[in-house]
């Protein structure tokens, strides 16, 4: 089933890749955060109480749609 799923079926679903590094999702961090890269999103990633508490909700906003999407994929890819 994750072959099915993932948008990039060379790369390894991990968590980073699902949550940030894969261009699906890497287009909506990089549209929020456009002076971040890739390294800065997942050390707020893994230690959020570290970000600016303006970007606590921006991390928890995109994570929330990245989510979805993936979900959405999932439940596509079984019809």
């Amino acid at each position: 089933m994750a072959s099915r799923i993932n948008a990039c079926p060379d790369t390894p679903e991990t968590d980073l890749h699902l949550i940030a590094s894969c261009p699906l999702a890497w287009q909506k961090w990089s549209s929020v955060f456009p002076a971040k890269n890739l390294e800065e999103i997942a050390r707020g990633l893994l230690s959020p109480s570290n970000l600016p508490v303006e970007d606590r909700l921006s991390f928890a906003e995109i994570m929330s749609d990245v989510w979805a999407a993936y979900w959405a994929r999932s439940f596509a890819a079984d019809t």
